[in-house]
């Protein structure tokens, strides 16, 4: 099934969306020297270093070395447009929302506003500079009371592990190596996990409403060392399903993806350049990301909903 994010029936805005689709997720590495086009003029005209980015509900501080996330957010004062309004309806306040892999805190910032006073948020980022951005961020939008900053990866096991920084991509840090692009140093961070973290670490007893995991190809693991949490409480899941790093990692994705369903739970998968969200089963979901880019590096954000939720299907429009 899919759901449609711009609600017009106008010839004019299809042919806009169609127009538009190549600067949307994967669309411009579709068009030869698109991309690097794009990346040469940000590179020549974008600010430098830190700057402050007033955004229609907040302000965030970005590292603007990076020429990933922060072109997008500079640019159009958003970043996957579709996933942020897929959390906007999916959050209510007084929820408990868990981002793991929180980066500056784009997201973690989106739900805490939804959250409020009565609500709590746990970010977890294991980048040192982007936990202590991503700390600045809370603080400066008066989010802090309600949100924990937590300056440690999460995976299926604790130990110390090795996080792999990237050159270019602030958010592309991973616990495996070759999941980063332009890899430069590697830096010692402890690896929890959110069952033990979070209930024994933390204190915290309230049911889980919302996870959502973004770890450079480690989703597998963070998600697996949420289990007894995912059992009892049947949060929403959104993560990013990117096969090829997550076989990287050493996950079986079809395999896991598939137990994932047993447990009750269906994959919404985001499309960016359509603005939607489409139904489809495991194996749909893994070939369309491979699908998504020529070398079947794609991937794509996945809103998994428990069949037991019926309101989050409903308020997806479902």
């Amino acid at each position: 099934m899919q759901l449609p994010f711009i609600n017009t029936a106008t010839a004019v805005a299809r042919l806009g969306r169609s127009l538009t689709a190549p600067f949307r997720g994967y669309g411009m590495e579709k068009v030869p020297g698109l991309q690097q086009l794009y990346v040469s003029a940000y590179t020549q005209l974008g600010p430098r270093s830190m700057h402050e980015v007033t955004l229609p509900d907040g302000r965030l501080l970005m590292d603007f070395k990076d020429r990933s996330i922060a072109p997008s957010i500079w640019l159009r004062r958003t970043y996957e447009p579709t996933f942020s309004e897929a959390i906007d309806r999916l959050a209510f306040p007084g929820m408990c929302f868990i981002d793991l892999g929180a980066h500056v805190g784009y997201y973690a910032a989106r739900m805490a506003r939804q959250a409020g006073k009565e609500g709590f948020v746990a970010a977890y980022e294991p980048h040192p500079l982007m936990a202590r951005i991503l700390a600045v961020n809370i603080y400066r939008n008066g989010l802090n009371p309600w949100t924990e900053i937590v300056e440690a990866a999460t995976a299926d096991r604790q130990y110390d592990g090795m996080l792999w920084t990237s050159m270019s991509n602030t958010g592309g840090a991973s616990l495996v190596r070759n999941n980063v692009h332009d890899p430069q140093d590697a830096v010692c961070v402890p690896v929890v996990t959110l069952d033990n973290h979070l209930r024994e670490t933390l204190d915290v007893d309230r049911r889980v409403d919302l996870l959502k995991v973004d770890v450079q190809g480690v989703e597998a693991a963070a998600i697996d060392g949420a289990g007894k949490i995912i059992e009892t409480d049947r949060p929403i899941i959104l993560f990013e399903l990117n096969p090829s790093q997550m076989e990287a990692s050493g996950t079986n994705v079809l395999a896991w993806s598939r137990g994932l369903e047993d447990a009750g739970y269906c994959f919404g998968l985001v499309d960016e350049a359509q603005r939607t969200i489409v139904f489809q089963d495991a194996q749909q979901a893994i070939d369309w990301c491979r699908r998504e880019k020529r070398d079947g590096t794609g991937f794509a954000n996945i809103v998994a909903l428990h069949e037991a939720d019926r309101a989050s299907s409903t308020r997806l429009g479902r």
